[in-house]
């Protein structure tokens, strides 16, 4: 927070910062911090000038006295015709209308000193323990009037550089109480900061105004809705998850209680972006797809972003090309706005559609591209979901090792900043990578991690059920694997919950294991049907990389019912896709030798 004490630093014409904005150092920047014992006696020496100063000003004549401290309260540079227009301003027993001779005194007793003469006359004090002292000499009452006055003044003075200024006008209304127009320009200086991305400082700002406008009996709630959206963005960076939330919360009743849809669109837009940032976005989404509706309707391309880029993100699980086209569209405008985050995770999301398709050198450029971006984001969330999505690709790419690099980094990130549900995504991509090289042990502990990571289910929403079926999933088919044979029923159910709500997607991954699995166990009728499955849905979204390798397990079915043409046709187009696209030959996950006798399928067959 400002410290009053502290007074301004430069010329509030010079400077546009508030006048409490330069600090006392105990040290230079680039240069060592003193030692506790020297900080310990620079602090005894500063509290003993600060008394010697003390004294010095009290011994000034009342006048001279009264214009020091106007002065302080101006800051520690201070323009002569601001400093002249306070004193002259003042209720007539403390009015002088003549403030040279005060300072020429001022001057003489080396207080203060002459700065500049252009643009304006300004002085310094020489020493800010000066300013300091004369500052606290003022009753609180006295300086509340003051800095009342003072920002009145500047007000009167300057009304060109109002938008300049507002930051100063905002440190003296508010330290004068004057509410409305602490909050008039609070609202402005944060809009200012943020345009230069300072963030600390728009926070700063916002977080006055918010405040002063909960000082203000009848305060627009309008206004306040939007000081609070002000601090959002930078709150965002800055402030806990939580604390974001519940503010965000109280600008969605203001909004809903005024029925002011663009507000409330950026509302629920900023709460599901707190969410889905801070790693929980199932949790954001709901607000997210309203605020894409209520944007819609008003017609702000801005506010549907988010929710677009997150509905085209499912649909590359359905349609990797359809999904490829829009991704386009929303880079173009991610970047319009300068949506750096968005624009690194609709890259990673271009990467793992490419690399479905088997379009490996266009996914590995859009992996690099959005490792780039991401590291300008400052956001460790982003950078852990970029992460996870290039696990991904990796994976579909064959190159597991380095897949299981990023999956444990990504998860790693999101554990930091307890991100809870990204890391339990990382969780499982782990997982897969290990299914994928057979560290069979290893692959069920990660889906046991994942699975206690698991957030909330959310009926209305699909994603919540994707990612409940992938982790279920992917553990039962583990267990099964590992010789626990009646886990087979848990994966039949997973493919039922996955068909119950269309996902095609995860649908197609259970069905290929559940072929591999009934060609293990020799019920063969029921595994050419699951393989059959994925590899239509695999052909008809030219999945090539999933293509070869369940071509790959069909080759083996025909092999095992003795039917020649059919298994040299299918190993043949595997070999093809596979040659073409670098891939590693497929490990059989059925080479695990299972106790078929022990083997009693639930439905009896």
């Amino acid at each position: 927070m400002i410290d009053p004490k502290q007074g301004g630093g430069q010329s509030v014409l010079r400077r546009g910062g508030h006048p409490g904005a330069d600090r006392l150092r105990t040290h230079r920047p680039g240069e060592r911090p003193l030692a506790r014992n020297k900080g310990d006696r620079r602090r005894k020496h500063n509290r003993t000038l600060t008394g010697v100063l003390s004294a010095r000003i009290d011994r000034l004549p009342e006048n001279t006295k009264h214009v020091a401290q106007t002065a302080a309260v101006l800051g520690r540079i201070f323009e002569y015709r601001a400093l002249k227009t306070v004193c002259a301003t003042a209720p007539p027993p403390e009015r002088i209308e003549d403030i040279e001779p005060h300072l020429g005194v001022l001057t003489y007793e080396e207080l203060v000193r002459e700065r500049a003469i252009d643009p304006e006359l300004e002085y310094i004090f020489k020493h800010a323990l000066t300013q300091e002292a004369a500052y606290e000499a003022l009753l609180i009452r006295r300086r509340r009037e003051l800095h009342r006055r003072a920002g009145e003044v500047l007000e009167q003075l300057y009304p060109e550089q109002s938008s300049e200024l507002s930051s100063v006008l905002a440190y003296h209304f508010r330290l004068g109480e004057e509410w409305p127009r602490t909050a008039d320009y609070a609202m402005s200086a944060g809009a200012q900061a943020l345009k230069v991305y300072a963030m600390h400082e728009a926070l700063e700002h916002y977080e006055n105004a918010y405040r002063a406008l909960a000082k203000i009996p009848d305060a627009s709630p309008e206004q306040l809705c939007d000081a609070i959206l002000g601090w959002a963005f930078p709150a965002l960076k800055l402030k806990p998850y939580q604390e974001v939330v519940e503010r965000l919360e109280e600008a969605e009743k203001i909004a809903r209680e005024i029925g002011n849809e663009s507000r409330l669109a950026w509302v629920l837009h900023w709460i599901g972006n707190a969410h889905i940032s801070s790693g929980f976005p199932t949790r954001g989404m709901p607000a997210l797809f309203e605020s894409h509706q209520l944007a819609e309707r008003i017609g702000d391309e801005r506010l549907t972003l988010v929710a677009s880029f997150w509905m085209t993100a499912a649909m590359i699980d359905r349609d990797p090309r359809g999904g490829l086209e829009q991704l386009e569209d929303i880079l173009e405008a991610a970047r319009k706005y300068h949506n750096r985050e968005l624009e690194a995770h609709a890259l990673g999301k271009k990467a793992m559609a490419h690399a479905r398709l088997g379009e490996f050198e266009e996914a590995q450029e859009a992996m690099k591209r959005a490792q780039e971006v991401t590291r300008t984001t400052d956001s460790v969330m982003n950078g852990a979901d970029v992460a996870i999505m290039s696990s991904q690709a990796f994976f579909d790419m064959g190159d597991v090792r380095r897949g299981l690099e990023h999956s444990r980094q990504g998860t790693e990130q999101a554990m930091s900043v307890s991100g809870s549900e990204c890391a339990m995504y990382g969780h499982y991509c782990t997982g897969l990578g290990n299914l994928h090289s057979h560290n069979l042990d290893e692959a069920q502990q990660e889906f046991e991690f994942a699975l206690q990571l698991l957030p909330d289910f959310v009926p209305e929403l699909q994603g919540t059920q994707q990612v409940a079926n992938e982790v279920r999933a992917g553990l039962a088919i583990t267990q099964f694997f590992r010789g626990r044979t009646e886990a087979i029923d848990d994966i039949k159910r997973t493919l039922a919950n996955a068909e119950a709500v269309g996902d095609e997607y995860t649908g197609a991954f259970i069905a290929q294991a559940l072929g591999e699995a009934y060609t293990q166990l020799g019920d063969f009728e029921l595994a050419k049907q699951y393989l059959d499955t994925a590899l239509d849905f695999y052909r008809r979204n030219d999945m090539r990389p999933y293509l070869a390798r369940v071509l790959q397990l069909l080759g083996n079915w025909y092999e095992n019912q003795g039917r020649g043409a059919e298994t040299e046709q299918a190993r043949t187009e595997a070999h093809q896709l596979m040659e073409d696209l670098s891939l590693p030959p497929v490990r059989l996950l059925s080479s695990s030798r299972f106790d078929l006798e022990e083997y009693q399928p639930a439905d009896g067959r």
